[in-house]
């Protein structure tokens, strides 16, 4: 049972009735006992008592987007609760860079981990970055510095990926390699 009564979020209700019988058998003998047990308003105690079954789902719609926004004020809370890539790749900076030159590069994005990987890759050649450091805020902005080193020229997509959760962000295009 999920342990958030006081919330008033209806769809933590739904969520524990939905999997736990004696709750339900509870909600059955004494609905106020278990609507106040889970600070459940009374406007949205009349609308579960309605029935209505696009109210509730638009209430619980609403619900579950006002607690999405308080999470991204969290720091270092995903801002979505299930699971997804949440690493970016925005910019790499230079841009650009001459091949058979060892380069230092910036990428810019977010969440970022302290032991991410750096690769750039075309249909020609993939160049592992060697990555010298990671930076990345509470709110998930994230700057990584690392060097490279490219024999084929070429554009590159660049993309970080996080080891230890699989996550990964790709920018298309984001580096070009080219010949002196």
């Amino acid at each position: 049972m999920t342990d958030v009564s006081r919330t008033g979020y209806c769809f933590h209700l739904l969520a524990d009735l939905s999997r736990d019988p004696a709750l339900r058998d509870r909600l059955a003998d004494d609905p106020s006992a278990v609507l106040g047990q889970y600070s459940v308003p009374p406007d949205k105690q009349a609308i579960l008592r309605g029935r209505n079954i696009e109210q509730i789902v638009h209430m619980i719609t609403r619900e579950a987007h006002d607690l999405i926004i308080q999470l991204r004020e969290q720091p270092r809370i995903s801002p979505i609760p299930w699971g997804g890539s949440q690493v970016e790749v925005k910019s790499v900076h230079p841009p650009r860079g001459p091949t058979h030159d060892q380069l230092t590069l910036e990428i810019r994005g977010t969440w970022f981990d302290d032991n991410a990987k750096l690769t750039f890759t075309c249909p020609q050649a993939t160049v592992s970055g060697t990555v010298v450091s990671v930076h990345t805020k509470p709110d998930g902005d994230s700057a990584m510095t690392a060097k490279a080193l490219f024999t084929v020229a070429a554009t590159y997509d660049v993309t970080v990926t996080n080891p230890d959760s699989g996550d990964y962000g790709p920018l298309s295009s984001g580096f070009v390699a080219f010949d002196r």
